[in-house]
């Protein structure tokens, strides 16, 4: 390819590049929010009650034996037990 050819090219392919990229991170970003909230869930059966610590955080600690493994960010619950990402 000559030079200016590729460059077309790389202008043509880098923004699909950038969207593909950013949907496989909201894809895992909305698994470990489902994971998060089904560790949530577990937790409220087993406690008889909804999960609800102080501040509406989620506190991952609390959540350790139902989760494979330790999500990162920082997640909210409201009062009917639903998880969101917190932002």
């Amino acid at each position: 390819f000559p030079s200016h050819d590729m460059g077309i090219l790389a202008a043509v392919a880098t923004p699909n590049i950038i969207n593909m990229i950013n949907a496989g991170n909201k894809a895992a970003e909305n698994g470990t929010l489902a994971s998060v909230q089904t560790a949530a869930d577990a937790y409220a059966v087993d406690k008889g009650a909804v999960y609800a610590p102080s501040g509406g955080n989620v506190i991952i600690a609390d959540l350790k034996s139902y989760l494979r493994g330790t999500p990162t960010g920082t997640y909210k619950i409201d009062a009917e037990g639903t998880v969101t990402i917190a932002p």
